[in-house]
C-alpha cells in the first residue's frame, strides 16, 4: 500500500478517531476569449474537502517467558517485533485492498485469463483510465500470483513493451518493467478465492492511506515469569478519486 497510495498525511495522526481534512483540487472554468469583450470571472472556486478518518486499529500482545528468552541464542524480543510489524502490515493491507476495489469507476471483466489474453486485459484497464483522462505517470497494478504467473508466461516481446517485434526477450520477468503503463506488483492480499481474483489498477491519487504505530511497550506479565510485548497500529484509508482506479475482475 505505501508504494501505490497517497500517504502524505501520516504525520497528522496520533490515535484512533483522528481525522484529516483533504482538500480536493478545484475545477477551473476555461472560457473563449474575444477581443474587446469584458472578462467574466469564474463565479466561485469550490473549496471541497474529503475527510479521512482514522477508524481502524490492530494490536499484538505477546508473552515472552523468561526461560524461553534466556535459553535462546537470538534476541527474542527483536524477532517478535519484526514479525509483529510484518503481520500488522499484512492485516492492514488486506483490509485496504479488499475494500477499495468496490469504489473503482471502471471494471474490466477478465474472465478466464490465459497467457495469450492477460496482456490484452491489462491494456484494456489502461484504456479505461486513458478515456477518463487519468495521468499516465505513477500508474500501478496489483495482481494475484496466478495472474502474475500468466504475465510472465505471456508474449512480452511486442513493440509497445520493448521496441522489438521479433527478438525474444532474455532474462526478463514481466513484473520488472511497466506493462501498458502500469508498474505491476504481485500481491498476496487481494480478495481472491480458488477461482476468482479482484486485481486492481490505478493512479497514485486514487486513494489515500495514513498509518501510525501508536505505541510499543514491554511490561511484566502478571500471570507468568516473563514480559508482555505489545503494540498498537492505527490507520485509515479513503478512495479520493474513483475515476483513477480500475478493477480487473478475473474469474475461472
Amino acid at each position: 500500500v505505501p508504494l501505490i497510495a497517497n500517504h502524505d498525511y501520516d504525520g497528522e495522526i496520533s490515535k484512533i478517531g483522528d481525522t484529516v481534512n483533504i482538500r480536493k483540487r478545484p475545477n477551473v472554468d476555461i472560457k473563449d476569449y474575444v477581443i474587446g469583450q469584458d472578462l467574466v470571472p469564474q463565479a466561485s472556486l469550490a473549496d471541497e474537502q474529503i475527510q479521512l478518518t482514522i477508524d481502524y486499529a490492530d494490536y499484538f500482545d505477546v508473552p515472552i517467558n523468561d526461560i524461553q528468552r534466556f535459553q535462546t541464542d537470538i534476541d527474542f524480543a527483536t524477532v517478535v517485533l519484526d514479525e509483529a510489524g510484518k503481520a500488522l502490515s499484512t492485516k492492514a493491507e488486506a483490509r485496504v485492498l479488499q475494500s477499495i476495489y468496490t469504489s473503482a469507476t471502471s471494471t474490466v471483466s477478465g474472465g478466464t485469463l490465459t497467457a495469450a489474453t492477460v496482456v490484452q486485459m491489462v491494456l484494456q484497464c489502461a484504456l479505461k483510465l486513458n478515456k477518463l483522462k487519468v495521468p499516465k505517470a505513477d500508474r500501478w497494478m496489483l495482481v494475484d500470483p496466478t495472474t502474475s504467473y500468466l504475465l510472465q508466461l505471456s508474449d512480452l516481446k511486442a513493440a509497445y513493451l520493448t521496441g522489438e517485434s521479433s527478438t525474444p526477450l532474455r532474462d526478463y520477468r514481466a513484473l520488472d518493467k511497466p506493462i501498458g503503463g502500469f508498474q505491476v506488483y504481485e500481491c498476496l492480499n487481494l480478495l481472491t478465492t480458488s477461482t476468482t481474483a479482484k486485481c486492481i489498477g490505478g493512479h497514485k491519487d486514487a486513494f489515500c492511506f495514513a498509518s501510525q504505530i501508536n505505541d510499543t511497550e514491554t511490561i511484566r506479565n502478571q500471570n507468568d515469569f516473563g514480559d508482555l510485548l505489545r503494540g498498537l497500529n492505527v490507520y485509515g484509508f479513503k478512495v479520493t478519486k474513483p475515476d483513477a482506479m480500475v478493477l480487473l475482475d478475473v474469474t475461472g
